[in-house]
């Protein structure tokens, strides 16, 4: 008899533990839900932040090695390439330049100036900057400002003296090249700019317009510089497609372009190459060329079907 209850006991114990075990988990849910829901309110830049490390793994663009057809290569100099021959088309979309890899002495950018503003920027920036400023203002009512662009080597030495734990040294900047810029929403500029919705849409989408944010989150140990949301560099496509994607930075697309190999990557090839004479494929249309100030160039196309 005494087991017999004991028994019941432990049964009844055990439903009424069932009983509740939807209302605790309906009641974790709820908080769960709560606590997102403050953050997106009081921090929206940090759940940007990690919704995007998340996404991220899941996130991939094509990048393969493959061998052209040796009767579609054609061949040339570099300087006969970087003047305009063939239908290359010659920019500086994959200069690198940081610390490692200063500007070259007597380096001189060439620059426009953006629209109606003082803003010096390279021309290569101009029509896709347009598309991105006129789309923010189109999505979100917003408009989108650009803080810093274009320096010179004297006023990026301003630039060190007056923030020398974060700004490159002249020589080491991007701004140097016209290729940067540094953008903001009034009223949020700095890491403020991912708590608007403009910026967060900047930082995931600006790669649709050729840019990259050169400085992500987590990569200052590839990049030596801390994470800027706010810095945009333009590279061109399919490079900033690629980079972002695959979450690489440009120091990190470069360990992978294997000087003499060639890339695909969607209908584009890559090649990056080394020496006075180039090689390249038959190409659909115009193909491109950058020095990539390590010596050497990249050049890109699309494929001939």
């Amino acid at each position: 008899m005494k087991t017999t209850k004991s028994t019941k006991n432990t049964k009844n114990t055990s439903n009424k533990k069932r009983r509740w075990l939807p209302l605790f988990l309906c009641l974790f849910l709820l908080a769960a839900a709560g606590g997102v829901f403050a953050v997106s309110k009081v921090k929206p830049d940090w759940l940007y932040l990690a919704r995007q490390s998340v996404t991220g793994l899941f996130s991939s663009a094509e990048f393969e090695a493959f061998t052209p057809e040796a009767e579609t290569l054609q061949t040339a100099s570099a300087e006969e390439l970087t003047q305009g021959a063939y239908g290359c088309i010659y920019g500086t979309e994959l200069f690198l330049v940081n610390e490692d890899h200063p500007l070259p002495a007597g380096y001189t950018p060439s620059l426009i100036t953006y629209q109606d503003t003082e803003v010096s920027m390279s021309p290569l920036l101009e029509e896709p900057y347009r598309r991105l400023s006129e789309d923010i203002a189109a999505r979100f009512q917003d408009t989108l400002y650009i803080r810093s662009s274009y320096r010179s080597a004297e006023e990026q030495a301003a630039e060190k003296e007056e923030q020398p734990a974060v700004a490159a040294a002249s020589g080491a900047s991007e701004h140097e090249t016209g290729m940067a810029l540094d953008v903001y929403i009034p009223y949020y500029g700095g890491y403020g700019f991912l708590k608007t919705d403009a910026g967060q849409y900047v930082n995931s989408h600006c790669w649709e317009y050729g840019f990259i944010i050169r400085y992500p989150f987590l990569k200052t140990g590839s990049t030596g510089i801390p994470f800027e949301p706010w810095h945009l560099r333009y590279v061109g496509l399919p490079h900033a497609e690629i980079m972002e994607k695959n979450s690489w930075t440009l120091e990190e697309y470069f360990e992978r372009l294997v000087p003499g190999n060639f890339y695909r990557s969607g209908n584009y090839w890559i090649s990056r190459q080394e020496g006075p004479t180039l090689t390249w494929p038959a190409t659909e249309s115009d193909f491109h060329i950058s020095p990539d100030n390590q010596g050497g160039y990249v050049l890109w196309g699309t494929e001939q079907k």
